[in-house]
């Protein structure tokens, strides 16, 4: 079925001369907004079927950035101050995800060796 997901464009539901998501036609706006949603789901599924494991933490990193960037495709908010580079961006995609995984992995650490 998610095969499928990128020729929703070619059964004559949508009108392509009016973009979506900021694309320039519906096209290339459902065919990247389909990828990012299926990375989405098998980035969950992977999350939910690592229940036990030590790494599951590590999953949450990349399914809160691929919500973002679908959020940001389906509300066209590509072009918007939200979407900018600045120092923010990389502090909250970078530094804070390294510091959080970070921290986890070493009281994860403490703990396994206190016993």
């Amino acid at each position: 079925m998610a095969a499928f997901m990128v020729y929703i464009h070619d059964c004559g539901l949508f009108d392509d001369s009016d973009g979506f998501g900021g694309f320039s036609t519906m096209r290339v706006g459902v065919f990247m907004t389909s990828i990012y949603l299926l990375a989405l789901f098998l980035g969950i599924r992977a999350f939910i079927e690592s229940r036990g494991k030590i790494y599951r933490v590590a999953y949450l990193v990349p399914i809160v950035m691929l919500a973002y960037q679908l959020f940001v495709h389906i509300l066209n908010a590509r072009e918007e101050t939200v979407n900018e580079f600045n120092t923010k961006v990389v502090f909250h995609t970078l530094i804070v995800p390294a510091l959080i995984l970070g921290a986890y992995f070493v009281g994860k650490k403490n703990r396994w060796n206190e016993r």
